[in-house]
């Protein structure tokens, strides 16, 4: 069987922050029902981390209940990170500043979140300028949209980046992608 590694089409080590938002850091005193079993926020960020090293990627986890340090992550990481995967947790619906600071990266950012918001009656405000989401699967669901984002990001022809249109501009063979806001 192949290596998790092995099923990339590039070799590039990716450099990827993750960003967990408000109430992410109380993780094994949520419901569980929605939550499941993970004891804490280090628990997931090491499931992730462990995940990105198998894949050949680095990620970078930080989280806060505070949008004012998430925004100063965005913009320390800007020039080092080559994307985002996120869940903004407490701030879904309303994080319009960091939704921003991250659309001023103009790198591709994955939305996660551990359930599905539309059949729990919420929508977020982080979709139409995210390229993807991966949500209802738990902790599963950072897993598997970091996979996606990780294919994505070794796809030359990713989001079309050389159609005259396109919102996505390889710079040195990095996609970038966003709406503009």
């Amino acid at each position: 069987m192949p290596e998790l590694k092995d099923l990339r089409r590039g070799k590039r080590r990716w450099v990827i922050e993750l960003l967990d938002g408000p109430n992410m850091k109380h993780l094994g005193k949520r419901d569980p029902k929605l939550f499941g079993a993970i004891a804490s926020v280090a628990d997931l960020h090491k499931y992730v981390v462990d995940f990105a090293q198998a894949l050949g990627v680095e990620v970078r986890a930080f989280a806060s209940d505070y949008e004012g340090e998430i925004l100063e992550r965005v913009h320390a990481t800007a020039n080092t990170a080559d994307a985002y995967l996120v869940n903004p947790g407490g701030l879904t619906t309303v994080a319009e500043g960091w939704r921003h600071a991250l659309a001023e990266t103009h790198k591709p950012v994955v939305e996660v979140h551990f359930y599905n918001l539309p059949a729990n009656g919420e929508q977020s405000i982080f979709t139409p300028s995210a390229i993807g989401q991966s949500m209802g699967l738990r902790e599963h669901s950072y897993v598997a949209g970091l996979f996606g984002l990780v294919l994505a990001l070794d796809d030359e022809t990713f989001l079309n980046p050389d159609a005259p249109d396109s919102a996505t501009v390889r710079r040195g063979g990095a996609p970038h992608s966003f709406r503009k806001v």
